[in-house]
C-alpha cells in the first residue's frame, strides 16, 4: 500500500505544478496583453479561410452532388433528391471533420514566427533566453546556430 500512496502523492504534486504553471501563464496576460492577444491572430485568420470555404462549398453543394451522382438522373425524383441530399450531408460533414483535424495544424504553421515571438518574450520575462547547449534551450537540430539561445 506504501508503493501506491507514494504514486498518488507524486501525481498531486505533478498536478500541483502544472496547476501553478498554467496559472503563471494566465498572470502572463497582465504582463503583457499585447503579446498573449497576438497569439490569437493566426487562430483568427485561418478560422475566417475554413469559414469561407465551408460557405462556399454549402452554397454550391447542390452542383457538387449532381456532379458526383450523374448516375441518379434518370432515377424516380423521391429517390435522387434521397440520394443527393444524403451524399451532400456526407460531404458536409466529411469537410467539417476534415476542418476539425486541420485547424489546429495549419493555425501551427502559420502562426509559427507569432508563437516563436511569444516565447522569446515569456523567456526574457522569466530571466532570459537559456544558454545555447543547456537543457531547454531548443532542439539543436531544427534552428540555425545562436537563434534559440544566447551565446554561453
Amino acid at each position: 500500500m506504501a508503493a501506491g500512496s507514494g504514486r498518488m502523492r507524486r501525481w498531486f504534486g505533478e498536478f500541483a505544478r502544472g496547476f501553478i504553471s498554467l496559472r503563471h501563464g494566465f498572470a502572463f496576460w497582465r504582463v503583457r496583453p499585447g503579446l498573449m492577444a497576438l497569439g490569437l491572430v493566426p487562430a483568427v485568420i485561418v478560422a475566417a479561410v475554413f469559414a469561407v470555404l465551408l460557405v462556399l462549398l454549402a452554397i454550391n453543394l447542390d452542383t457538387i452532388t449532381t456532379w458526383m451522382t450523374p448516375f441518379a438522373a434518370n432515377w424516380w425524383e423521391w429517390a435522387r433528391v434521397a440520394i443527393r441530399v444524403t451524399i451532400g450531408v456526407a460531404t458536409l460533414a466529411g469537410a467539417l471533420v476534415l476542418v476539425g483535424f486541420a485547424f489546429t495544424a495549419v493555425t501551427l504553421l502559420v502562426g509559427d514566427p507569432v508563437y516563436e515571438k511569444i516565447w522569446r518574450g515569456v523567456e526574457e520575462h522569466a530571466g532570459g533566453l537559456p544558454r545555447c547547449g543547456s537543457p531547454g534551450s531548443g532542439a539543436a537540430w531544427a534552428t540555425p546556430p545562436g537563434s534559440c539561445c544566447r551565446a554561453s
